[in-house]
């Protein structure tokens, strides 16, 4: 049985690692459409 405080750390990692997920993403697309930019240029 995990204590209380355990659990949200746990959901506060889960969380941290979505965002970091998501903001990954989006630095991906930002840097596709720079990329195609500079190809295009």
């Amino acid at each position: 049985m995990k204590t209380k405080t355990g659990l949200a750390a746990d959901i506060g990692l889960l969380c941290s690692l979505l965002w970091l997920f998501l903001l990954a993403s989006q630095v991906r697309k930002l840097f596709r459409k720079v990329s195609l930019c500079i190809c295009t240029r």
